[in-house]
């Protein structure tokens, strides 16, 4: 049987570089928990027309009679 023996323990360098690897590993993890329990069921739906007035400059809040019919037209 051949018994792995570490040579030398790992030095400080390599051992924060794993604490810091694993810390980004952890929030990705928790990051991806939070999207898909809060924002993915949300589904906004955006129409063509939306995305035309953004790109054209003319991104601005909604007036409230506009806001009033879009929420009616949602079955």
């Amino acid at each position: 049987m051949m018994h792995f023996i570490r040579k030398k323990p790992f030095s400080r360098d390599q051992l924060l570089s794993w604490h810091l690897l694993l810390l980004v590993f952890i929030k990705v993890v928790v990051l991806y928990g939070l999207w898909f329990a809060f924002i993915k069921p949300n589904k906004v739906k955006v129409d063509v027309s939306d995305v035309q007035r953004i790109y054209q400059g003319g991104a601005s809040i909604p007036s409230e009679n506009q806001f009033n019919q879009n929420q009616r037209s949602q079955p």
